[in-house]
């Protein structure tokens, strides 16, 4: 029966931010995306360097094998993944209250993996959605894109509703007095014939100044939602660029605490 294989401990918060520190000086060989034997070549020495040098600086005292590393490094870059889809999740869950985004655990370790690993996170954008995001090359935001509201107005021909002109012929000769009354009486008829026409077109016209007057509504409220949704994502972006600055401080100060703790103990060894 095989012996059962020994369970490692676990990494630290400091030893996985370590581990980052020392990666990201190898970073452009490991997340190379060539399968060729050259570059396999090289990412099994850039992994034995990093095992090197973490052992050497490592303030834990552990020591750590190539496989632990790279193990632990894939584990984070999963994790980082899982964080990245949960949040775009969050971001479109509607309910009541301001948006406050879930808490993860070493979130410090996942923002520095997040920084070596950024293209590896980006996702694919939609085709066939109607409502895709245009990203911003100028100042790096995300603008929604907002369709122009058509409206289709009936086509109006308030000609086609005059009536056919008269076909009588009078025969005869006709008097003065009865020649008269036909005068007036083909002036009131004419004025009647006239008069649907007119009511057609002021209603016509009332229908049109709604519809625009809808359709200016709609685009107005379009533009204040765009406007809302963008300082939302300004504010996102400020809130992240804080976070990377403060992480960026803290990797910094790791890094000097570890070159302390090395020269104290190559001291005491003199």
């Amino acid at each position: 029966m095989a012996a059962k294989r020994l369970r490692g401990t676990n990494f630290s918060a400091n030893e996985s931010l370590h581990l980052l520190t020392i990666i990201k000086q190898f970073s452009n060989i490991i997340e190379n995306k060539k399968t060729d034997g050259a570059t396999w070549t090289q990412k099994q020495k850039a992994w034995i360097k990093i095992a090197e040098l973490f052992n050497a600086t490592s303030s834990a005292g552990l020591h750590r094998t190539v496989q632990q590393l790279n193990a632990k490094y894939n584990t984070l870059k999963k994790l980082v993944k899982k964080r990245k889809s949960t949040l775009k999740q969050q971001e479109y869950v509607t309910g009541k209250g301001p948006y406050n985004p879930p808490k993860f655990e070493d979130g410090d370790v996942l923002d520095a993996l997040e920084m070596l690993i950024q293209d590896a996170n980006g996702g694919l954008s939609t085709r066939s959605d109607s409502d895709p995001l245009y990203e911003d090359t100028n100042g790096g935001s995300h603008i929604y894109k907002v369709e122009d509201v058509c409206i289709d107005s009936p086509e109006l021909t308030p000609t086609s509703l005059q009536p056919p002109a008269s076909n009588d012929e009078g025969e005869g000769l006709l008097d003065l007095d009865e020649e008269a009354e036909m005068d007036v009486t083909d002036s009131r008829t004419e004025s009647r014939r006239q008069s649907p026409s007119a009511t057609f077109q002021q209603a016509a016209s009332s229908v049109i100044n709604k519809k625009f007057a809808s359709m200016a509504e709609a685009k107005k409220d379009l533009a204040i939602l765009q406007m809302q949704l963008l300082k939302r994502e300004h504010k996102i972006r400020e809130a992240h660029m804080i976070e990377i600055h403060e992480l960026d401080v803290k990797i910094k100060r790791a890094q000097l605490e570890n070159l302390l703790d090395q020269k104290k103990v190559d001291v005491a060894q003199l």
